[in-house]
């Protein structure tokens, strides 16, 4: 059974031999090849290589009687404290190093990147078409799902609010069918508040397969969709005269997206049915409707 000694020692970087004879070396003052070999029942020809290799670590003495034979030689082993001093030395030639390397890593990262490909992939898509591309994540015939997005909610007059609601619609269905659900933070006014009724009102399962979460202040504004579904980012523009989208593969990128978002979930508040309800009463829907039961009352009388 290896005992917690053992374990440090072998990440300290002594082979298991080296192990067991440095051990049995510290039980005697002085020592010798055939009765470490006796002791620890490895042969006396393996014996000799492995003191040299703990002489040349620092760990133990060899003193030869007269110089003439082997068997003669003398082991002691050596004040354990060596152990953190070998340590010590070694943190210090590692900084060393650490800045020697500083030195020659751009020369050495040219050289590796000179006639490589990229590893991360970048798309820019301009104009109205490109923003769709992006926005409804399509890739060839393949539909990415996002997993996490901040937006602003696009705006209707861009793409048209039958399109996006028959999109929405749809892929309502499909992500309920695979019992997916999407996360988005989006900041907090008049129109996100009124953006997310109408959608409660058109699809009123959609909190089913979407979790919105809103910031409420001045300082969080978006004007961007951002969106990541697993390496892969995609950015979409509609705002005044900038339609435009980006597609990024990049794990770096991704995971440092992600990172930023979480945060920014835990911050946000979730949208509820509760909220939906009060801000329903205060919606555009609302206010365009009572004028007209009012606009109709003065008609009928």
């Amino acid at each position: 059974m290896i005992d917690n000694r053992h374990k440090v020692l072998e990440k300290y970087g002594l082979s298991d031999k080296e192990i067991i004879v440095y051990l049995e070396c510290l039980k005697h003052s002085e020592s010798s090849p055939y009765s470490l070999s006796k002791a620890t029942k490895i042969p006396r020809t393996t014996i000799y290589d492995v003191l040299m290799d703990l002489a040349l670590k620092n760990l133990v003495e060899l003193e030869q009687s007269d110089g003439f034979t082997k068997q003669q030689t003398r082991v002691k082993a050596k004040n354990p404290s060596e152990l953190r001093k070998n340590i010590r030395e070694r943190r210090q030639s590692l900084e060393d190093l650490e800045i020697d390397l500083l030195e020659i890593l751009p020369e050495l990262k040219g050289t590796y990147h000179k006639e490589r490909s990229p590893n991360a992939a970048f798309q820019f898509y301009p104009g109205i078409e490109g923003a769709k591309k992006t926005y409804y994540g399509l890739e060839g015939k393949e539909r990415i799902y996002d997993d996490i997005a901040w937006t602003y909610l696009i705006r209707a007059d861009a793409f048209g609010h039958r399109e996006i609601d028959k999109d929405m619609a749809s892929e309502n269905r499909k992500l309920r069918l695979a019992g997916r659900k999407i996360r988005e933070i989006v900041p907090l006014n008049d129109w996100t508040r009124d953006i997310l009724v109408y959608t409660h009102i058109q699809n009123p399962d959609f909190m089913n397969t979407w979790d919105y979460r809103y910031v409420d202040s001045p300082m969080f504004k978006m004007y961007l969709r951002f969106a990541v579904a697993g390496t892969r980012i995609r950015i979409t523009s509609i705002e005044d005269d900038e339609m435009w989208g980006v597609m990024i593969n990049s794990k770096l990128l991704s995971d440092s997206i992600r990172s930023i978002f979480e945060l920014t979930w835990t911050l946000a508040t979730p949208v509820t049915e509760k909220i939906l309800k009060e801000w329903k009463r205060e919606s555009v829907f609302s206010r365009v409707k009572r004028k007209a039961n009012s606009r109709q009352k003065i008609a009928n009388s």
